[in-house]
């Protein structure tokens, strides 16, 4: 009986793994498919830290990850 728990709690430790992996994947890959449907490039001429402008990927993302915490570690 206590194989069969092991088991189970393993089974839902690995589910959960793979659904938070589907969400973080998902969060990343949503900026990237609106700039697709909107025909906007990704980059920008300078992405680094200081920069006004980063590119809409990362304009987006950072916007994202203001309402979300697990976005913005």
């Amino acid at each position: 009986m206590e194989t069969d728990d092991k088991q189970l709690d393993s089974n839902f430790q690995n589910e959960k793994f793979i659904n938070n992996n589907r969400e973080h994947l998902m969060t990343n890959l949503d900026p990237i498919i609106y700039c697709a449907k909107q025909e906007i490039p990704l980059p920008a001429n300078d992405e680094s830290g200081p920069s006004r402008n980063r590119g809409n990927y990362l304009e987006l993302l950072e916007l994202i990850a203001r309402y979300d915490s697990d976005v913005a570690r």
